[in-house]
């Protein structure tokens, strides 16, 4: 991807990226969720590092359709019999 082209490789180049990708995301009407695991200082309890574990991006309208034809509740029928 051309816009992606010019930013820092590595590390130290992943906000960049990432700041990038939201706003891709954004203008393109998708709706996004970032998921991140911290490092925690074990002595302050503060984080002091984060890694990017999951990005799950979706249109507004597959929430529309998932709602309206996926229920919330789960029925099985065993059909099975013997027939001896």
């Amino acid at each position: 991807m051309q816009l992606l082209s010019g930013l820092f490789s590595g590390a130290e180049g992943q906000p960049q990226v990432l700041s990038t990708l939201k706003l891709l995301l954004h203008q393109h009407g998708f709706e996004y969720q970032f998921q991140y695991t911290y490092t925690i200082n074990p002595e302050s309890g503060h984080p002091i590092a984060q890694s990017l574990q999951q990005l799950v991006f979706w249109f507004p309208i597959q929430i529309d359709l998932a709602q309206r034809f996926i229920t919330n509740f789960g029925y099985q029928m065993d059909t099975t019999f013997n027939t001896n």
